[in-house]
């Protein structure tokens, strides 16, 4: 019984049993001090496994084929724009070259040499272009061709450059005009 009665004393005089609120007050502060690091250990916990799953989530789409296609159109597509321009520039380098050609032809023209009034002198075949006295002789059929067509004509006599107007050789220290 003293024993008993010890034993009850002592759990009167507990601050348990004396002022069970303050008692449950601290276990419910433990309590929730204990949820909130629960909290936040699984919220961290949370943040780390979303963020390794974005992760995952863009290589996969890296190996995804619709993602590969955008890429391969979007390389398509500058090649492309690459291409057009390089194709536009060599056109108009040839555009420029041609006209420049087209300019040199026609500067050099038999037809623009013979509206200045000059002709071009053929065999009577309008084969063999006739450039010296020693290609004709007297009594050939030649033929001349002008701006506006053609002459038949006969050679009837030849000068040599060297001669003056009566058939007379020029002496070397004179000239004609």
């Amino acid at each position: 019984m003293t024993r008993a009665r010890e034993r009850l004393s002592r759990l009167q005089a507990s601050p348990a049993l004396r002022q069970p609120q303050r008692t449950l007050l601290q276990h419910a502060e433990r309590l929730d001090v204990l949820r909130m690091r629960l909290e936040a250990a699984s919220q961290a916990r949370r943040q780390l496994i979303a963020a390794r799953h974005d992760r995952l989530h863009q290589r996969l789409l890296g190996y995804h084929p619709q993602e590969a296609l955008l890429y391969a159109r979007r390389r398509q597509s500058e090649a492309e724009r690459l291409l057009k321009q390089a194709m536009s520039a060599v056109l108009r380098d040839k555009t420029k070259q041609l006209a420049s050609g087209i300019r040199q032809l026609d500067a050099l023209s038999p037809l623009k040499v013979m509206a200045r009034g000059y002709s071009l002198v053929y065999d009577e075949a309008g084969e063999r272009l006739i450039k010296s006295l020693g290609d004709v002789e007297p009594g050939d059929r030649i033929t001349v061709k002008v701006t506006d067509g053609e002459l038949d004509c006969q050679v009837w006599g030849m000068r040599n450059g060297k001669e003056n107007d009566h058939g007379e050789e020029e002496s070397a220290g004179a000239g004609s005009a």
